[in-house]
């Protein structure tokens, strides 16, 4: 009788290279320049996009195995952020 021993996420996949975490930084803090500069075009909520999406970029960069992460829950959290900041702005509580 075999017995199978089931592997964490950490061991299932191979670490994320240095090059790949620094490209990942780096594009953060581009995208963040970038809005920064453009704000009178793309507005208040185009900034907080963009810094939703520094934000984001920051944990990958600093992930040791971004190969791990289920990007499903990442997106169902956002998802549900957003459900939940419009339910806000629209109704009065």
């Amino acid at each position: 009788m075999a017995v199978e021993t089931a592997l964490t996420p950490a061991q299932s996949f191979p670490p994320t290279t240095l090059t790949m975490r620094v490209t990942i930084a780096a594009a953060a803090g581009a995208l963040g320049i970038v809005a920064y500069f453009l704000a009178p075009v793309i507005g208040p909520r185009g900034q907080a996009g963009a810094g939703a999406i520094c934000f984001i970029l920051i944990v990958a960069a600093v992930s040791l195995n971004l190969h791990a992460v289920n990007w499903r829950t990442v997106g169902f959290g956002l998802g549900l952020q957003l459900l939940l900041a419009v339910l806000i702005l629209k109704f009065e509580v």
